[in-house]
């Protein structure tokens, strides 16, 4: 599994345990399209923190509110 693979698999995780509040605003298609491109460019990661995890779903979060994303 690639370092991005690995980083896309966290954030999903951590959007279901803790941000399913945003399906209703946004969408569960541009939620994951966001992980997506937030995942995309993170490649040859020695380790995968919780710190980590936490910025890059603010990153998420503020990706689909700066594109005015709205259901």
């Amino acid at each position: 599994m690639s370092s991005s693979e690995a980083v896309r698999d966290c954030l999903i995780q951590r959007f279901r345990t803790r941000h399913l509040d945003l399906v209703p605003k946004y969408g569960i298609v541009a939620i994951m399209d966001a992980i997506d491109e937030r995942a995309a460019y993170l490649d040859n990661l020695e380790e995968i923190g919780s710190s980590d995890i936490s910025c890059w779903m603010k990153d998420v979060i503020e990706s689909l509110t700066a594109q005015g994303v709205d259901q």
